[in-house]
């Protein structure tokens, strides 16, 4: 398998942002695809290319898969300590409800500290 054809494959499995959901990362790396597929145009020394500075494939297909199979959380897993301070906690627990939720609309308050705020 080629290696745009295995980072195609990758970009497929790639899962949704329910953090930032307006922001499409499937699409940023789609249109680096597309720039991989190109053949590298012909330049000068000195000029700019058109495509502009890409990592190398391989490599950004190492740090994909990577994070696709959650190799740093089974390296350094999360202790109970972490995921329930002291402090908070149901923090985590809370939040990753309110993620599952997705958005929901700012209450009039919100946006007030929103206005004054930013």
């Amino acid at each position: 398998m080629s290696a745009v054809a295995r980072l195609a494959k990758l970009i497929e499995a790639w899962p949704q942002d329910a953090l930032h959901r307006r922001f499409d990362f499937k699409a940023v790396l789609g249109e680096q695809l597309e720039q991989y597929k190109q053949p590298p145009a012909t330049t000068t020394p000195g000029t700019p290319s058109a495509s502009g500075d890409l990592p190398p494939i391989a490599t950004q297909i190492q740090g994909m898969q990577e994070l696709l199979d959650d190799k740093a959380f089974k390296k350094f897993p999360l202790t109970d300590k972490m995921l329930k301070p002291q402090g908070h906690p149901d923090y985590y627990d809370k939040l990753r409800a309110e993620l599952a939720n997705g958005p929901s609309e700012p209450t009039r308050w919100d946006r007030v500290k929103m206005f004054f705020l930013s």
